[in-house]
């Protein structure tokens, strides 16, 4: 009877279910946890309900996951006064 070979096996990240990041190895997800909590800073997609640290990555989010470009639309608000 053959062998298996010995594989070795990576365990899994976790991930932050407040801003959807991997907790990187070494850091503790409680801390992790903690320090998502107490960032106020935090925005939300309305769309989908995924947080942000900063209104820049949310923009980015809608961008490229839903189509919305609110600068684009922003400007062509103003660009039609």
């Amino acid at each position: 009877m053959t062998e298996m070979a010995k594989t070795k096996t990576t365990p899994r990240k976790p991930l932050c279910p407040m801003c959807r990041t991997l907790i990187q190895a070494g850091e503790r997800f409680e801390d992790h946890l903690d320090k998502c909590a107490m960032t106020k800073e935090n925005v939300i997609c309305g769309l989908c309900d995924k947080v942000f640290k900063k209104q820049e990555h949310l923009q980015k989010h809608l961008k490229i996951q839903h189509g919305i470009d609110k600068k684009a639309d922003k400007k062509k608000s103003e660009d039609a006064m």
